[in-house]
């Protein structure tokens, strides 16, 4: 199922991106270090991470919650600049459009408060009914267990000991004290969960701060320039097999 609507944090909870300490409903971030190794050189993964925390979604119908473990998340805020450390002294803001210079490189992803957000996943409903007490068999074994309450309250003859008769009242007395007491008990919402798909479904999982027809977009120049990279290596490698 796909929705879209607008991030909220749940129960107003944020999160904080490790990189640069900016709250956040959603992050990831990389750490890079260029080396190098003879006549090659390639940046190198230091570290990495992304958060899995559920935030919300909102749109015209209610609050869904979003789990985005193991998403493929493509957030409208992307972040790349450079430095000299490990960890960077400044953020990518403090450099305006410049990436700067230095041997490392530093990649943020964010989705923040009330940005759009659209999500295509595994639409799931908890239902929102009143959480359960002491069940009716746990209910009976606690009184047989204080012999002295059960017989001062249904030994109605007085002999000391609880007839089947008895026992049959004691147990609808019960049952009816568990029902009414359920009846008091408020009803719980319904919780609704976007989350990734279970294995044997084809069904993929994308949360995106574009919309809809931006991210059909980026995914058909992706096809476009996958194709022509195909026919070009094509071309290149029967080009060196018969030369």
């Amino acid at each position: 199922m796909e929705l879209a609507g607008i991030a909220e944090a749940v129960s107003g909870k944020t999160q904080v991106c490790p990189l640069t300490g900016t709250s956040c409903l959603w992050y990831f971030f990389k750490i890079e270090r260029y080396e190098r190794r003879g006549k090659n050189s390639r940046w190198v993964t230091i570290s990495s991470g992304r958060s899995t925390d559920v935030f919300g979604l909102r749109d015209n119908t209610g609050l869904a919650l979003v789990v985005p473990f193991n998403a493929e998340v493509t957030p409208r805020r992307h972040q790349q600049w450079r430095g000299e450390t490990l960890s960077p002294t400044e953020g990518p803001s403090e450099r305006g459009f410049f990436s700067g210079f230095g041997s490392y490189r530093y990649t943020q992803d964010l989705i923040l408060p009330d940005d759009p957000v659209y999500v295509l996943g595994w639409f799931e409903t908890l239902s929102g009914l009143p959480v359960s007490g002491t069940s009716l068999i746990e209910k009976l074994r606690q009184l047989k267990q204080n012999p002295k309450d059960l017989l001062s309250r249904f030994d109605s003859n007085k002999d000391g000991e609880i007839s089947l008769e008895e026992w049959d009242v004691a147990r609808a007395t019960v049952e009816s004290d568990l029902h009414r007491q359920a009846a008091n008990v408020p009803s719980v919402p319904d919780v609704h969960t976007l989350r990734s798909p279970p294995p044997e479904s084809e069904t993929p999982f994308l949360i995106s701060s574009f919309s809809q027809e931006e991210l059909a977009g980026t995914y058909k120049r992706r096809a476009f320039l996958w194709v022509v990279g195909f026919f070009v290596f094509g071309s290149f490698t029967v080009g060196i097999l018969f030369h």
